[in-house]
């Protein structure tokens, strides 16, 4: 055998997971106390001290995030999870499989 055989795709793994579960679901379990305005998810950015939710949202059909009050952005759930909790894309892939396992549950 290769290694080739052993090898994992933990990001599309993950994206699949947040597929079966729905971003919307995800996004607001990982950012609670939010509101939908369409399809965006208009909520505080918890990495800073942010006083008013307006300039961080994340869209609910395709995962893309953004505060623009810092310029910082993104173009999945995977990068957004990793960016909350201060971990590693790869520890964030780990993360969804866990929440998503849970059935949302905070972990």
């Amino acid at each position: 055998m290769t290694k080739k055989n052993y090898e994992r795709d933990y990001f599309a793994e993950a994206h699949q997971l947040l597929k079966q579960q729905s971003y919307r679901a995800y996004i607001q379990n990982l950012l609670p106390g939010g509101k939908w305005q369409g399809a965006e998810w208009i909520v505080k950015n918890p990495t800073r001290n942010d006083t008013t939710a307006g300039s961080f949202s994340v869209n609910g059909n395709s995962g893309k995030w953004a505060d623009f009050a810092i310029g910082k952005s993104g173009n999945d759930l995977i990068g957004l999870t990793s960016y909350i909790k201060g971990i590693s894309l790869l520890e964030a892939c780990c993360f969804i499989g866990v929440k998503v396992a849970c059935g949302g549950q905070n972990v």
